[in-house]
């Protein structure tokens, strides 16, 4: 069984090869996974933001108030 980076390394390696397959370029499939994985990130936060500012109490209508919430800075 592949466990922890090795199996993060099978699975970009197979996404790489499939991308390859439509013409990407290797170093072009990982640009493309970085931007998509940071996207993904970014939305998960700003999910987890609005979260936490309801929980509080407040309005998540500034992205500044629903990062503050989440970091409970206020």
């Amino acid at each position: 069984m592949v466990r922890g980076l090795g199996r993060v390394r099978l699975g970009v390696d197979a996404m790489v090869a499939v991308m390859e397959r439509h013409g990407f370029t290797p170093a072009d499939a990982m640009l493309a996974y970085n931007l998509v994985s940071e996207v993904a990130v970014g939305a998960a936060s700003a999910a987890e933001a609005v979260a936490a500012c309801g929980a509080a109490g407040f309005s998540p209508a500034s992205p500044i108030v629903a990062t503050t919430v989440l970091i409970g800075t206020v």
